[in-house]
């Protein structure tokens, strides 16, 4: 069992490097809602001082703290437009559509902590990341097993964790596991879809909305329309 990153120090004189978890910022960049990152920052702190539980109670309590943060931050993204000319109705739309999408996809940057001068890559997976091994060092194994498959959501191409699940499933039926144990937590799942699904919108609308032919625009959202339709029918 291990942990690929380096530990993170934020109260030292000197911000330790990340490791593979960041990479160097300057003083300006995304920083997440300040309890989100006290709540991390004392988690890991308390991680490093092998403290087990006290890391998992901080690191529970941030999770949440960072959705909520994400669900307010897309939430703001929606907004009114003013429509000064019928002609340019349809075009204005689109580009409403795609500006709104382009707030959203932003979010998770906007909300990526920077400690130390260094940014927590991939913040969500990060805090899984420490969990499972927190909760593996407690012989907490069905909650460390689907914190492992939380983390695989967002990297699935880590060969520690992946060694890590391997791992739990070999010795489940000694840990009394099921097979629901190794199954992703479901706000990460959540998490998940509506980040991959927002991107994949985003670059959609880009390439058949950001058009100057009003024809083509309204021929496109009219096919929206019909799809909506159906899936309503």
């Amino acid at each position: 069992m291990g942990w690929r990153c380096d530990s993170i120090d934020p109260g030292g004189e000197e911000a330790q490097e990340l490791g593979g978890c960041g990479r160097r910022m300057g003083s300006t960049g995304p920083n997440a809602e300040q309890k989100t990152v006290n709540l991390f920052v004392r988690a890991v702190r308390a991680y490093n001082g092998e403290n087990w539980r006290t890391s998992i109670s901080d690191m529970e309590l941030a999770l949440p703290d960072f959705f909520k943060a994400y669900d307010d931050c897309i939430a703001a993204c929606e907004g009114s437009r003013e429509i000064k000319d019928f002609k340019d109705f349809y075009l204005s739309i689109a580009d409403h559509y795609i500006e709104v999408l382009a707030c959203k996809v932003q979010c998770e940057n906007h909300l990526t902590p920077i400690i130390g001068g260094f940014i927590v890559e991939k913040f969500v997976a990060t805090m899984y990341h420490y969990l499972q091994f927190a909760y593996y060092k407690l012989n907490d194994m069905k909650n460390a097993a689907s914190c492992a498959a939380s983390y695989l959501l967002f990297d699935q191409k880590d060969e520690v964790m992946k060694q890590n699940m391997v791992y739990y499933q070999y010795h489940k039926d000694k840990w009394g596991l099921k097979e629901e144990d190794f199954q992703p937590r479901s706000e990460a799942v959540r998490y998940h879809n509506i980040t991959t699904l927002q991107l994949e919108m985003y670059e959609f609308a880009k390439e058949h909305l950001m058009d100057d032919d009003e024809g083509e625009v309204v021929e496109f959202l009219d096919e929206l329309l019909e799809v909506e339709e159906k899936k309503e029918a």
